[in-house]
């Protein structure tokens, strides 16, 4: 909600460095706006490709900032796109897995990794260099919130859970020595533990760039829905109301974007996609329900719209809007495939790079980068390049098909649940036939089973009261979806499928599910643990329990992944096992998989129990 303030109005004057524009230093205003309950003008942009009366808007020719080039970088993949100076495609480069906020500047790659096999929280900041593969330790940080590299320092920016403080270190960038920095943290402590926003260009910036190109940083005050934009050096801030904000994605001297929350009911998540014009003091909306913010460059806004009539097989559809003209154009639509490792074909890892947008889809059985001309104010159809970064899921001969279904209100026609699962095809001209075509059978009516079941049941779904406010029980449509994640051959006898699912029904998160298919290749048939185990439940619980006890003497008390420890722990384990439970199979043994909350908390993630086919009395089946 809003929250009415009554201030006197203040004018700040900035001067802005135009460093990287070649342009001499620029005087603008920035003003704190009049809190009277709602902004002074409030617009929508309902039908796509009017113009929006901008009412305060100042006329005037707006100078924008230079975007990153050089480089793309894709955290999904741990890759890098390297473009030449023409930002034609050339190449790609690796760097580790587990990586975020990573980027390419001067024939480096700068990147933060979280610490996975260490007992220290936190992550590891270093980069690589691109001609000879050599990695260099810049520093460690408990949580990364940006990298840059500017005006010959290497910025690291993070933010400490302990004292809910941002800090931000500075090196050399030729030694990595570190540097003080007391300046821009002594503005971090000004701003205490509001988050501040950074995004100019497609990547996150240093305060000192922040400062000298746009003139100011902007705070986010979640709690209070408020933005403030601190000058250097200045007392006097511009305070912004933004009324039902929910993020804050981007902005420059002339333009801020944000979200805001929809309230309803049935929809948690929705939001609006806004736009506070900073000079004209004035609040658009962009986009009713939009699904995801993309970039900001150029003075146009890039988004994403979502169609889920096919649950699991969406399509996006990337849109431009113009702040200037207020023009909103369609750009493109990409669908997702059955089995294709991509999270949005069309948005991930979108990126504009002054000439051309580049971001990664498929074309079924292969993701790679595709590009369009960034002046592009009409729908185009992407290129794609020549640089792939993944194949489908599926092994050479294996397509995959997909099941969705979506159950309806039968009083209002929303969305209640929505299920979804692949499951593969073996081609029969290059597998027996008699042994697979039983396989592929017996998957697709696995998969059909899963989306009726899922359809089907009432537990989290209540129409009794015919109000339709909620549906009764549940506040948010149910989903249930199921993605293939591998096939291989196990031993010389058999080959699995594995499945990962995500099953949601509102609240902070879903739960992960977990399905794994073992098959006689010379038969066809199914064989489960109970088939090859010659033991009783009772031996099999205990053989868990204390498999699971044993693993839990590996970690230390700064990384232990359980709730409990001795006898504790093996009475959860022996509780939660059977041999019915969810089974990954392994050349040389199989893994129990436990759910979340079952041995330790959410964050934790599935907890797996490695147990060898020697200790299960069951190597004999896999020589």
């Amino acid at each position: 909600m809003r929250r009415n303030v009554s201030k006197s109005l203040m004018l700040v004057l900035l001067t802005v460095p135009m460093i990287l524009t070649g342009c001499a230093a620029d005087k603008y205003v920035i003003k704190e706006k009049v809190e009277s309950g709602k902004p002074p003008i409030e617009s929508s942009v309902e039908e796509r490709g009017d113009i929006v009366d901008g009412g305060a808007l100042e006329k005037k020719e707006k100078e924008y900032r230079p975007i990153y080039a050089g480089s793309v970088v894709t955290t999904q993949f741990s890759e890098v796109l390297k473009l030449d100076e023409n930002e034609g495609p050339v190449g790609s480069y690796t760097f580790p897995e587990n990586s975020t906020y990573a980027f390419e500047n001067g024939g480096y790659v700068y990147y933060a990794t979280w610490k996975s096999d260490s007992d220290t929280y936190g992550y590891d900041v270093k980069r690589k260099d691109l001609s000879s593969g050599n990695e260099e330790f810049i520093c460690d940080v408990p949580g990364v919130r940006s990298l840059d590299v500017y005006n010959g320092y290497v910025f690291v920016r993070s933010y400490s859970y302990d004292d809910a403080k941002y800090n931000e270190r500075k090196f050399d960038v030729n030694t990595l020595e570190e540097l003080p920095n007391d300046a821009n943290n002594a503005l971090f402590d000004t701003i205490g533990d509001k988050s501040t926003c950074s995004d100019l260009g497609g990547r996150e910036s240093c305060l000192d760039r922040l400062m000298d190109e746009v003139g100011f940083i902007a705070a986010y005050d979640y709690k209070e829905s408020r933005v403030t934009c601190k000058a250097k050096n200045a007392e006097d801030v511009a305070v912004y109301d933004l009324e039902n904000s929910y993020e804050i994605y981007a902005y420059d001297k002339y333009d801020l974007v944000y979200s805001a929350s929809v309230e309803d009911e049935n929809d948690y998540w929705a939001k609006n996609l806004m736009m506070l014009d900073l000079q004209g003091d004035a609040t658009f909306v962009i986009a009713e329900r939009f699904n995801s913010f993309l970039d900001y460059a150029n003075g146009k806004i890039y988004y994403s719209m979502i169609d889920e009539s096919e649950f699991g097989l969406e399509e996006y559809e990337v849109h431009s809007f113009d702040t200037e003209t207020k023009v909103d154009s369609v750009l493109y639509k990409q669908k997702k495939h059955p089995g294709m490792p991509i999270y949005g074909p069309g948005i991930c890892d979108f990126k504009v790079l002054n000439k051309n947008i580049y971001f990664l889809s498929d074309d079924g059985n292969e993701v790679f980068w595709y590009t369009i001309p960034s002046d592009s104010d009409a729908k185009v159809t992407p290129e794609r390049t020549d640089i792939a970064l993944a194949k489908s899921n599926a092994p050479k001969g294996v397509t995959i098909e997909g099941i969705s279904e979506t159950r309806l209100c039968d009083k209002c026609g929303e969305p209640l649940v929505q299920a979804y699962s692949d499951y593969p095809v073996f081609d029969l001209k290059l597998y027996d036939e008699t042994v697979y075509a039983k396989i592929n059978d017996y998957l697709k009516k696995e998969a059909k089973s899963r989306v009726e079941l899922a359809l089907s049941s009432d537990e989290y779904v209540d129409e009794s009261d015919g109000s339709c406010e909620g549906h009764g029980t549940v506040s948010y449509k149910v989903t249930d979806e199921y993605e293939l994640h591998d096939i291989r051959d196990v031993a010389s006898g058999y080959i699995t499928v594995e499945y990962d699912g995500y099953w949601y029904a509102g609240g902070a998160h879903g739960m992960p599910l977990y399905i794994y298919y073992l098959f006689d290749k010379s038969t066809g048939d199914e064989v489960t643990l109970k088939d090859l185990y010659k033991g009783s439940e009772e031996d099999f619980k205990k053989l868990v329990a204390n498999a699971t006890l044993k693993y839990s003497e590996t970690f230390s008390d700064d990384n232990y992944p359980f709730f409990n420890s001795g006898q504790d722990l093996y009475d959860s384990a022996y509780e939660y096992s059977s041999l019915e439970s969810a089974i990954i199979w392994e050349n040389d043994g199989i893994k129990v998989v436990f759910d979340p909350y079952a041995l330790g908390p959410y964050a934790a993630g599935p907890i797996e129990i490695a147990i060898s086919y020697k200790d299960l009395g069951i190597e004999g089946y896999f020589k």
